[in-house]
This record gives C-alpha cells, structure tokens and sequence, in this order.
C-alpha cells in the first residue's frame, strides 16, 4: 500500500508451516500442495494450518480447487493429474505426459458447458514455459502455448491459478522469480 504499490504499512505476507508449491481456495479456505502425498488447508487470516489431507494416490506440486466436482485437482511435477474429494479420496485421473506441472488452473466459464483444466508446465528446456489446456470430461489436450522465456531457466513456470477480476476471466502465470502475468482468457458479463 506505499508510493507506486511499493513497500508500505499494510501486512500482506504472512508465514506458514509447509513448503508450499502452489495454492488455490474454495472461496474461503486457501490450500496449498506441498510436493508430496498431502494438501493443506490454511486460515486465510492467519495461514494456521487447519487440516491436513493426505491422498490416495499423486502429490500435489500443482492444485486447483473445482467448484463443479468439489474436489481438487492436483498433480506432481510428472505423471497423470488426479481429481481427489474432500476426504483425500481418488475420484478421477487425467494421463499426462507433461515433466514438469507447476500450476493448475480450473476454468469453466470461458466455453459455456465445458470445464477445463489449465497447466502451468516448464517446458522441455530451460528457454519456454507451456500453457497446456486439458478438457476435464475427455481429457484430451485441446491446446498447448508455449512462452519462450528471456534467458536460460530466467521465470520458469511456477504456480498458477484462473481468477475472475472485474468483468475479465484471467489466467494468473506466475515466471519464478521475474514476473506475475495475467493472460485474458475472456470478458464476462459484470
């Protein structure tokens, strides 16, 4: 809240227990994968930890919540991306052969009547990052974009997240340590 969105008096960060590789909220708690079988779940007010899910099959380096199915969807660097319920139960899995899943976005108000799954991967180099979208009821890839990044390993993809701001549907990419980007995926009605 300072000069030109600096540094200011406002308490904006707060400290957690875990090594939390990418985050995502049901609209009131926020969780966050931390790389190996389990989720948690955090106070937005404070980060306590509240609970923890351990799952049944799949770590979570990549999640994002799906409001349709109430469940997360979460995946490790390699291999299939899993649907797991509340209770850390495996309801569904998506093969992928994506190496390197940072973050996932959950998306299902750009095609009306269709739910995707967007993948934040760094790509098979060290010089692009891929924005992979996957239809979540064939589990097809439907698109893949690639970013090439402005040096070796500068802004590897990290997490990820698809969030409505005003009256745009915007996915939220973030290049570690370099950049938090914003790419519009479609206008909304307010």
């Amino acid at each position: 809240n300072g000069p030109g969105g600096g540094p200011g008096t406002l308490a904006d960060s707060m400290t957690y227990a875990g090594s939390i590789r990418d985050l995502s909220t049901d609209g009131f708690w926020v969780y966050g994968g931390n790389s190996t079988t389990g989720i948690l779940r955090f106070n937005p007010n404070t980060m306590a930890t509240v609970k923890t899910f351990t799952l049944a099959g799949g770590a979570t380096r990549a999640i994002c919540w799906d409001p349709n199915r109430k469940g997360f969807w979460n995946s490790a660097f390699g291999g299939g991306i899993f649907l797991h319920d509340t209770n850390g139960v495996l309801l569904r899995t998506i093969p992928s052969t994506l190496t390197g899943k940072y973050g996932i976005g959950f998306d299902s108000t750009s095609t009306p009547g269709q739910a995707f799954l967007w993948v934040w991967n760094q790509g098979t180099g060290s010089l692009t990052n891929e924005l992979v979208k996957y239809n979540i009821t064939t589990g097809a890839v439907v698109n893949t974009y690639i970013f090439t990044l402005p040096g070796a390993s500068i802004g590897i993809a990290g997490g990820a997240e698809v969030v409505r701001k005003g009256n745009q549907l915007l996915m939220l990419c973030n290049y570690q340590n370099f950049a938090m980007v914003g790419y519009k995926l479609k206008d909304i009605a307010s």
